[in-house]
């Protein structure tokens, strides 16, 4: 594993909120999309390089927003960048052809005329009333679900520019949202330490997750089972929680997960919280962070062939799950990343000392 460090200014040195990568671009360039607190959005091209590293050049930058921008998602055709920011605004950009015949723009700013790609404004979705934190896509690139600190989600018809569903059953901030592969949820991670799925079909949330009987290894090497609430409350210091549904739609990984119990003592045990669609209600594992709270979970999109067992491995090729193909996850956590796959409990790699603060997101 290589790690590339650019030694370029992001955002002015001010604090980078969120990151995507766009996936199917339609003229294979390698576009990534950054948004700040400086109020924009910037769209580089990715360019790897000979040496295993990575070069980064800058190809536009959207100045729409006049607050600080809290969540960039690529559409998973590669045709939309949905942005949303901390005036309860979200703007779907598109990128305009470039034309020799077409008339200069005399209203162009300074940093416009310096693009070398341009994004136009597609539609402007008006519905929270409060910043909004996160956002995700559907498979089909049709619908849209953004979660605000307005303590409510909506789902929205992006071609129509409409509210297609208001999801307001939460009793804090949405700080995470995802929209199901498979099309029938759509999950929401709130600071009211409750992960739901709400039904794409009806609008309501069929299924809840806040409390679980899980097993624990205490310090003494027993293993004891604890009543515990399942996620943090509002004391946890990020604006974040962002979930991820696996690419085949089986399972979700939630961050900000703890274990908590008499038998801990006053500690408790920091986690990502992994559920699958036949246990919503329950993990079917936890994979501690140790001291660190985790913020944001992400699948990688691709499937990968099962690595062959080794002698003397307890999987013997298999996966935790009874699937003929791995998936791989990162976690951030508050200054580390964490890479696991499908077929071994134990992370495969550990990145940490990469930032000077707590990390916001991450992308494949």
């Amino acid at each position: 594993m290589k790690v590339t460090v650019p030694e370029i200014s992001f955002h002015n040195r001010d604090p980078v909120l969120s990151v995507d990568i766009q996936h199917n671009s339609p003229d294979d360039v390698i576009r990534m999309a950054t948004g700040g607190t400086d109020t924009h959005v910037l769209v580089w091209q990715l360019n790897p390089l000979p040496s295993g590293g990575v070069g980064v050049e800058v190809l536009c930058d959207l100045a729409r927003h006049n607050r600080a921008v809290n969540a960039v998602r690529f559409s998973p055709d590669g045709s939309l960048l949905a942005s949303a920011d901390d005036e309860a605004a979200i703007i779907l950009w598109k990128k305009q052809e470039m034309c020799s015949s077409a008339a200069p723009d005399l209203f162009a700013s300074e940093t416009e005329e310096r693009n070398k790609e341009t994004w136009i404004i597609y539609k402007m979705l008006r519905g929270h009333i409060e910043d909004v934190y996160d956002l995700s896509w559907s498979s089909c690139s049709n619908f849209l679900v953004s979660g605000s600190i307005d303590n409510s989600a909506i789902m929205w018809d992006v071609h129509k520019g409409k509210n297609t569903g208001l999801l307001k059953e939460h009793k804090n901030f949405v700080q995470g949202v995802a929209w199901d592969p498979l099309g029938q949820f759509v999950a929401t991670l709130s600071s009211d330490r409750v992960l739901r799925w709400f039904s794409v079909a009806t609008k309501r949330a069929v299924h809840r997750a806040s409390k679980a009987e899980l097993p624990v290894v205490l310090s003494s090497g027993q293993v004891s089972t604890v009543n515990t609430r399942l996620f943090y409350d509002d004391t946890l210091k990020s604006f974040c929680r962002r979930l991820s549904f696996s690419p085949d739609g089986l399972l979700l990984a939630a961050p900000a997960g703890i274990l908590e119990g008499e038998q801990l003592g006053p500690r408790f045990l920091q986690a990502v919280h992994v559920f699958t669609r036949l246990s919503p209600t329950k993990p079917v594992l936890y994979l501690p962070t140790r001291d660190k709270y985790s913020l944001a979970v992400r699948f990688c999109p691709l499937l990968f062939k099962l690595r062959p067992g080794r002698d003397g491995s307890q999987y013997q090729g298999q996966s935790l799950f009874a699937l003929p193909y791995r998936m791989v996850f990162a976690v951030a956590c508050q200054n580390s990343l964490v890479l696991y796959d499908t077929q071994q409990l134990m992370p495969f790699a550990i990145v940490s000392n990469m930032h000077i603060t707590r990390l916001t997101d991450l992308a494949w």
